[in-house]
């Protein structure tokens, strides 16, 4: 394969579907390829990690099989964010870094805040989602699907618990580090504070929008991440 690739890590909850409307908009959609953890999609039947070692040594397993070759663009959006962030760190440890890594909707590592979300029972929990705006109406009134998916996104949700409590400070990247921030979501200062985790080039990107803003800003996300594969 000429050229790069894309590496994708879902937000809690999410699947390899999650970024069909970006992933899709490439001029080569079989460049993307969106790294699952067990539980969920294609690997439903597989027992769901739930510390964040398990996770980062999972996704950087399946990682090394795509295409090892081929420079490599990481992606993720919130808890994606995270896991792309450590995976490059991982990766990096391993002789193979990433060529860019794209964060999108999350405050930098070294930002430490409390739980995404509370503790709340399954009523309040979709309520929650519903007011964020990253739960559609068709999959709220859907009793079998939630039945389904609410496990998955407890289990990422300790993942994310798992990493805070246990948080540990890595040494800053060579690897150039995009931000895409939602401006009634990330704060400009929590956006900017992941310069300190490269060395490398650092930047950051402004959308209108809130935690999903990647719903609307679909075309634009993939122009610039295909800029950056075609590099």
């Amino acid at each position: 394969m000429l050229g790069g690739q894309v590496l994708a890590f879902p937000f809690a909850g999410g699947t390899r579907w999650s970024y069909r409307s970006i992933s899709e908009r490439l001029e080569e959609p079989g460049r993307w390829n969106t790294i699952e953890l067990p539980g969920r999609g294609a690997r439903t039947a597989q027992r769901p990690v739930l510390t964040v070692d398990e996770a980062v040594r999972d996704l950087t397993v399946h990682a090394t099989r795509c295409n090892p070759s081929a420079p490599t663009v990481l992606f993720g959006h919130s808890m994606g964010a995270l896991m792309a962030f450590l995976v490059a760190v991982r990766l990096t440890e391993l002789g193979t870094p990433p060529r860019h890594l794209v964060v999108s909707g999350r405050a930098a590592p070294n930002r430490i805040s409390r739980a995404e979300l509370p503790v709340l029972d399954d009523a309040a929990l979709v309520r929650e989602l519903r007011t964020m705006g990253g739960l559609p109406e068709e999959i709220r009134s859907s009793q079998k699907f939630l039945d389904y998916w609410l496990p998955i996104l407890r289990a990422d949700l300790a993942i994310l618990d798992d990493w805070r409590a246990g948080y540990v400070s890595h040494d800053s990247l060579e690897t150039p580090i995009t931000v895409l921030r939602g401006i009634h979501d990330v704060t400009a200062d929590d956006a900017a504070a992941w310069r300190a985790h490269t060395r490398g080039s650092f930047s950051v990107v402004d959308y209108d929008g809130g935690h999903f803003f990647l719903d609307s800003h679909a075309a634009n996300v993939a122009q610039l991440i295909q800029a950056m594969i075609a590099a």
